[in-house]
């Protein structure tokens, strides 16, 4: 099997076992529901990333992408959840930048269902990516990073606003999450947006190995606080 098919499975089995070990130790824990929803988005997320890079004809690999395209967004949406939650809830959300961001991910997913032919043509690889050319598909590629982005970063300002506020221990289990969110979103970022953007894309399949720091953490920062 291809090193990069079988990093991007270990990684999607590791951050699931992860999850899972995490909610059967504390089930009623709304922290760590929200918990298993952001590594449920990863897992769907790198799933299709794997199918994607896996691909073995041009159509499948067309709609592999799609639902890449597709699940990329919810990822930030459980990062936000997730951030709401960690450590606890201290903060209340701005409706209208959920709102924004709401509208602007429904505008970027408009080509998917209802014009593909804005869409990148289909590369002569076993995968392909939405990379923009020109017009309306460089407009809807902006439209979903900027969508995507505008929810990430309003959750890593909530994130920051709670590291001030936070005091002793939930001050560093909140300083580990805002490092490690870094490393996953960084490295995502440049395997599967900006380097798709130039064209790049053998990288992409790297993108979900990335979220395995974010899981390990975040994950022993639980296990930490289940014990007190």
């Amino acid at each position: 099997m291809d090193f990069k098919l079988i990093l991007i499975l270990v990684t999607i089995i590791l951050t699931v076992l992860i999850a899972v070990i995490v909610y059967v130790r504390n089930p009623k824990s709304s922290l760590a529901k929200s918990f298993v929803v952001l590594i449920a988005s990863f897992a769907l997320w790198g799933i299709a990333q794997a199918a994607l890079y896996a691909a073995p004809t041009h159509a499948s690999a067309a709609f592999a992408d799609k639902i890449t395209y597709v699940l990329g967004l919810p990822l930030a949406w459980a990062f936000l959840n997730f951030v709401y939650h960690f450590p606890f809830k201290t903060i209340h959300l701005n409706r209208y930048i959920l709102i924004a961001g709401g509208v602007i991910n429904l505008f970027s997913l408009y080509p998917v269902f209802f014009q593909p032919a804005i869409m990148s043509k289909i590369y002569d690889q076993p995968f392909t990516s939405y990379s923009p050319s020109v017009g309306l598909s460089f407009i809807y590629f902006a439209l979903y990073s900027v969508g995507f982005f505008t929810v990430f970063i309003y959750a890593y300002y909530i994130l920051i606003q709670k590291y001030k506020n936070a005091v002793a221990e939930n001050k560093i289990a909140i300083l580990h999450v805002l490092y490690s969110t870094l490393i996953a979103v960084i490295g995502g970022s440049i395997t599967n947006i900006v380097l798709l953007y130039f064209g790049s894309f053998q990288y992409q399949v790297y993108g979900p190995s990335f979220t395995l720091v974010f899981t390990l953490v975040v994950a022993y920062l639980i296990f930490l606080r289940g014990r007190k």
